[in-house]
């Protein structure tokens, strides 16, 4: 809940989803920090994210909402 709403800015999500782990472990509740929980991050934080783009991007695209020059900087 410390670092909701923050996404990928300055990965701090990513570091408040870790020391979140942390805490858990220094309270008891789990053991060990696994694979399938990076994974999990990893894929939450970085792969969706881009994956949802190219979709929406090319959903859009094909609409007409975005045209070729409006997402240049």
């Amino acid at each position: 809940a410390v670092s909701s709403g923050m996404g990928t800015c300055g990965l701090v999500g990513q570091i408040g989803v870790y020391t979140g782990w942390l805490e858990e472990i220094a309270a008891g509740s789990r053991s060990q920090i696994t694979a399938f929980d990076w994974i999990g991050m990893i894929l939450i934080c970085f792969v969706l994210p881009a994956v949802l783009s190219l979709v929406f991007g090319q959903i859009l695209r094909k609409i007409g909402w975005i045209k070729e020059e409006d997402l240049k900087l």
